[in-house]
């Protein structure tokens, strides 16, 4: 980065200074957000152990539904919140090289969270399979000296790559989407547009959060327990989506939103439905593909119900 503004940019010093700190700022989102999964994962799978020896079935699925939205929520939250900082807070000739620094940061960030996750949970699984033949105990053992690395391992693998990842991915999505509109509109005649469509991105980008968290925690509290449990568990692995019940509130909210930020402008009066739609199909399909999983997860799956009945009369290989 340094060779390429000062040696073929020949931006000066101070700028190349202030662009590295947001690449740092980005390197600190994806640890920060990862450090925070971490934590969340460890106490929810502690707690969720305790539930289901209690019995407690219903707690035992929304301890961790509720600490993956939590995670999810931060996440979002504090990728929108920096990059709204340094749109509003840095100099306009900054922002746009202070955003690729900002994204190259949390990719670098996201990269050796994911890699350093996956190695470490390997290197514990194979101590576990190494105790399990030195001692002859069962890799799960609690006798196994290995347990202890093996759960550990699969702790940071499924919770610190997934969560730095996540924000790396939404943070260079937004990234791209701004850079895309300053280089498509950067003619004198757009610029008023280009910076109308910057603020509705970012307006969607937030009422995606407020959206999401108003009709989950809607659901969550007008829906009676019995009714709730009797479908939360209609399958093993897999629940209602809640996409399915809202998208039709989300689409409408996009749609008066778009309406409300965009509808002025007089030499593109059908761009606010266009970008609506699209963003909708969008919406729909985030609801309707859980939808499809239910396929390969559903105990009442055509699909799964076959596998069960090939692992019950043959192989591994009759089972592929």
């Amino acid at each position: 980065m340094t060779y390429y503004f000062l040696g073929l940019q020949h931006a000066p010093f101070g700028n190349l200074v202030i662009i590295l700190l947001a690449s740092i700022l980005g390197i600190l989102g994806s640890y920060g957000v990862a450090w925070f999964g971490i934590r969340i994962n460890t106490q929810a799978n502690s707690r969720t152990a305790f539930s289901a020896l209690k019995g407690n079935a219903l707690d035992t699925l929304n301890i961790p539904l509720q600490s993956g939205m939590s995670v999810g929520l931060l996440l979002v939250s504090v990728e929108l919140f920096f990059m709204i900082c340094i749109l509003r807070f840095l100099p306009s000739e900054l922002v746009g090289s202070c955003f690729i620094g900002f994204a190259i940061g949390e990719s670098l960030g996201a990269s050796a969270l994911r890699i350093c996750g996956g190695i470490f949970t390997k290197i514990a699984d194979i101590g576990a399979d190494l105790m399990k033949i030195v001692f002859n105990l069962p890799e799960d053992d609690p006798k196994n000296p290995g347990v202890i690395a093996d759960c550990t391992g699969d702790n940071a693998g499924d919770s610190v790559g997934p969560t730095a990842d996540g924000f790396e991915t939404y943070g260079v999505t937004g990234v791209a989407l701004v850079a895309f509109l300053a280089l498509a509109l950067a003619t004198p005649t757009m610029q008023e547009i280009c910076g109308q469509l910057i603020i509705w991105l970012f307006a969607m980008r937030g009422l995606m959060i407020i959206t999401s968290v108003f009709f989950i925690l809607s659901k969550q509290r007008h829906q009676p327990c019995a009714l709730r449990c009797q479908k939360e568990f209609r399958s093993r692995s897999s629940f209602d989506s809640p996409g399915l019940d809202h998208f039709d509130r989300s689409i409408i909210v996009t749609f008066i939103a778009s309406k409300l930020l965009l509808g002025g402008l007089s030499k593109y009066p059908d761009l606010w439905w266009v970008l609506s739609a699209i963003i909708s199909c969008g919406t729909l399909a985030g609801a309707v593909i859980p939808e499809f999983t239910k396929v390969f997860t559903s105990t009442n799956s055509r699909h799964v119900k076959e596998v069960v009945n090939a692992s019950s009369h043959g192989g591994a290989s009759l089972n592929i």
